[in-house]
């Protein structure tokens, strides 16, 4: 009888259903989904590699090379101001921590060791990661020599995009300044007045011998 009881026993644990509540609530307060503005949204991308920034703080005592974050550099070109800048944000947190437009006269410099090709140096003179614009020197390190020499490569591209449309104004300046002294000088625009004057004379008498 008690074999019988615990094959029953048994029997009924097997058959225990567990119980999972199908409960649903609705939320209070319902948030439209908004895409992030990254402010980018107006610019191509030239270039974009995983690298780890450093920045030269000559502040301290003596002044030492700091680590600034580690994450996505990318060189921006603007579709329509063509204005190119660098903008670096770190990993996880996505806070910016290089952010200054690229220049005619910034260069690209070797660390002094052979050691370390796969690294670059330049100088900002005004970086606004901080929301405050201060000059900066940065050192940029890239999982190899390749990825360097590409960023090399696309940074003075961007550097000859700034000379080309450069360039492009002061020959529209010139141009305009041009026509500017053209409508004021030219011989054409004093023959036509003459002329004016001419004929403004020539109706004056016709009108007397009337």
């Amino acid at each position: 009888m008690e074999s019988k009881n615990k094959e029953t026993e048994s029997d009924n644990e097997g058959c225990v259903e567990t119980y999972e509540p199908d409960t649903h609530f609705e939320p209070v307060v319902s948030l439209p989904l908004i895409d992030p503005v990254t402010l980018e949204e107006d610019e191509s991308t030239l270039l974009k590699f995983r690298a780890k920034l450093y920045r030269y703080d000559s502040g301290e005592t003596p002044a030492m090379w700091k680590e600034r974050g580690t994450g996505d550099v990318k060189i921006l070109l603007h579709n329509i101001k063509k204005t190119a800048r660098i903008v670096m944000r770190r990993d996880k947190t996505l806070k910016i921590c290089a952010n200054h437009f690229i220049t005619s006269d910034m260069k690209l410099c070797k660390p002094s060791t052979n050691k370390k090709k796969n690294w670059w140096i330049w100088t900002a003179a005004t970086d606004f990661a901080d929301e405050i614009a201060k000059s900066e020197i940065f050192a940029i390190k890239f999982s190899n020599e390749e990825n360097a020499n590409l960023w090399k490569e696309k940074f003075i591209e961007a550097q000859e995009i700034l000379q080309e449309e450069s360039t492009f104004n002061k020959e529209n300046e010139k141009n305009s300044s041009s026509s500017e002294s053209f409508d004021e000088n030219s011989p054409v625009k004093k023959r036509l007045e003459k002329e004016s004057t001419e004929v403004s004379e020539s109706l004056d008498k016709l009108k007397l011998s009337k």
